[in-house]
């Protein structure tokens, strides 16, 4: 049995149960007359939502409206088949830590992550917004090697390779929303897929990366992160930083990142960077209460693409301890995400002067 306290009195539910409604849910949440509402409703409503770190009172309202929504669609259905709705909220984080979840869990996570958390929420209205002012995906191009450590430019080759990667190569475009295209690819030695997006930012690339590739300012503009610590490292004219990171996420236990980032300029062209993020070895402990995260590669190419805008690669291949199948469903709205919540920042927090990236 599962059992939490997150609605008051202990809401308790056994495995069987909760394969059931999640099995019920990922009908209900399919069905073509509740989609074509979710789309209606985020369509209208979505131009009221700001690339801003104040939230509006009016965003209350809209929220609490949606929330209604997706309660009278799910809640008298499945009372009908026995399942209480605000239990399953309730045990739905624990279960979801569990290897053996059920496969379709993935396919309703991003619509409770939206019900019940605003955050997430605010990020599906300014996703909309977006996509309704999007446009297309520039091309690639590749020059030479710059003089770097061994282990280091073989990350960048790497990056190359995945990154002019097709079709051929196994990747498979998963969404394409005019703005930035996503992608996934299947690892042969793992179930979890890798993901990579092209995207066009409304930010000067050095932008980007004095936000993006700066530890200090991780908690500043993403809401997901609770800490952001940097533990070792000379810098980025040296070996980078070695950071560790924990993440909220909504209906799951915290996950813990520790990894080293490297920044290198001009590359592959003059004027780009590559930032390169992966795990990094360590003794140090599991942060209570938190599981760790593995991570394989979490590297970005940023382009200029005139003098307010930019164009971004960025790639994904983590093992939260999910269910491999959450990871390979979410992880294309996890990058789409990471690029809204850039702009926002840029716009509202630095108000167009993000402070210069250490050294």
């Amino acid at each position: 049995f599962l059992r939490h306290n997150f609605l008051g009195p202990t809401a308790v539910m056994d495995v069987a149960e909760i394969e059931r409604s999640v099995s019920l849910l990922d009908v209900l949440l399919r069905e073509e007359g509740f989609k074509a509402n979710l789309d209606d409703f985020c369509a209208a409503r979505c131009e009221t939502f700001e690339d801003a770190e104040e939230n509006k009172l009016e965003y209350t309202a809209i929220f609490q409206e949606f929330q209604a929504m997706v309660e009278q669609h799910l809640e008298a259905r499945l009372a009908q088949e026995g399942v209480d709705l605000a239990a399953f909220l309730a045990v739905l984080p624990e279960y979801m830590n569990l290897p053996t979840a059920h496969e379709q869990t993935g396919a309703i996570f991003d619509i409770l992550n939206a019900f019940t958390d605003f955050s997430a929420f605010k990020d599906l209205m300014l996703e909309y917004k977006k996509a309704a002012a999007g446009d297309g995906h520039a091309g690639v191009a590749v020059s030479e090697m710059p003089a770097i450590p061994e282990s280091l430019q073989a990350s960048l080759e790497l990056t190359q390779i995945l990154e002019n990667g097709g079709a051929e190569e196994g990747w498979q475009l998963t969404a394409d929303k005019g703005w930035i295209q996503t992608y996934r690819k299947p690892d042969p030695e793992s179930p979890i897929h890798m993901s990579r997006c092209f995207a066009r930012v409304n930010m000067p690339a050095e932008a980007l990366v004095n936000i993006f590739m700066d530890p200090w300012k991780k908690t500043q503009w993403d809401s997901e992160v609770a800490s952001c610590d940097v533990l070792g490292g000379s810098g980025y004219a040296h070996d980078g930083y070695i950071v560790r990171q924990i993440a909220k996420i909504p209906l799951c236990t915290p996950r813990e990142l520790l990894w080293r980032y490297q920044l290198v300029a001009d590359y592959p062209e003059p004027g780009c960077y590559t930032g390169i993020i992966h795990d990094e070895p360590t003794d140090i402990p599991t942060t209570e209460g938190t599981i760790r995260v593995e991570c394989k590669i979490g590297n970005l190419v940023v382009r200029p693409d005139g003098p307010d805008s930019c164009r971004l690669t960025m790639f994904g291949h983590m093992n939260f301890h999910f269910p491999a199948f959450i990871w390979n469903y979410t992880s294309s709205n996890w990058l789409i995400r990471n690029v809204i919540k850039l702009e926002t920042a840029y716009k509202t927090i630095y108000q167009g002067m993000p402070p210069p990236i250490p050294a």
